[in-house]
């Protein structure tokens, strides 16, 4: 959510429940919370480098210890949760006016926050581990950074001509880790609501968080192991490129603008 009304509920009672573009930004804090989980995991898993001689004598294999890494944005989920119970806390506390939830439904947007807290902070954990196991050379940490945000940066400038109609738009918009599913409008006041589905949504950063596990095991694996990853990776690509579509092509396919007064409209142009 572009603006997300959970985190800006404070703001809202003091601005007559206006939406600003100044507020809070819930994508912003996605994509931190992610890079903050990605660089520990990856600078964890670089610093294992060191002792290879010795954890080879040992008789765990390699994508074992990989699991145990991955296993540890289990840590990072949990705290991403207790945010995400605070949020909702504050929201019990104060209440916002519901037209600000757009044409939202109340699973949507739990939906919608697990992707930006929990989901966000498991995937960046997965990727960094990913990264730590397979980039060696100096600046990885640096350019996995830029090509997140390049990645990040690149689909949500599409939110810019959704409203245009056609499927690419709408795929290249939801092709992200962070997709916005919401903006507010200050003239007039009004939150706009984007299309596509949030839960087939969830479904494409799951299968990208899988993915992320499978490259990140696959590192040095042997056997049987190695078997198995490279049969598994290209189902999860499948699911991954399933749901990226169903995403885009289910739920609302136009722009929806929705007014203080609770009225809504669809905007073919913006």
């Amino acid at each position: 959510v572009r603006i997300c009304p959970l985190l800006s509920s404070f703001a809202m009672r003091a601005e007559s429940a206006q939406p600003t573009n100044g507020l809070i930004n819930a994508g912003v804090g996605a994509l931190f919370r992610a890079l903050c989980s990605m660089l520990a995991a990856y600078f964890l898993a670089r610093s294992m480098k060191g002792a290879d001689e010795i954890l080879a004598a040992t008789p765990t294999t390699r994508p074992r210890r990989t699991a145990a890494l991955c296993a540890t944005s289990v840590g990072s989920a949990l705290c991403a949760a207790a945010f995400g119970v605070l949020g909702v806390v504050a929201l019990a506390v104060w209440p916002i006016p519901p037209w600000l939830w757009g044409t939202f439904s109340n699973v949507d947007m739990v939906l919608v926050m697990a992707q930006q807290s929990v989901v966000a902070a498991v995937g960046g954990t997965l990727l960094g581990v990913a990264a730590g196991r397979w980039w060696r050379f100096r600046g990885a940490g640096l350019v996995l950074v830029v090509t997140l945000v390049f990645w990040v940066g690149l689909s949500s400038g599409a939110t810019a001509v959704v409203s245009a109609g056609g499927i690419w738009p709408k795929l290249l918009r939801l092709f992200s880790p962070f997709a916005f599913f919401q903006t507010a409008q200050i003239d007039p006041v009004a939150v706009d609501t984007f299309p596509g589905s949030p839960a087939w949504y969830l479904g494409w950063l799951l299968a990208l968080c899988a993915l992320a596990a499978v490259a990140a095991m696959l590192h040095r694996a042997e056997g049987v192991v190695r078997i198995r990853l490279m049969r598994l990776g290209p189902v999860l690509l499948a699911v991954a490129a399933t749901s990226l579509v169903l995403a885009a092509t289910q739920g609302p396919q136009h722009v929806v603008r929705t007014f203080p007064n609770g009225t809504s409209t669809v905007i073919t142009t913006r």
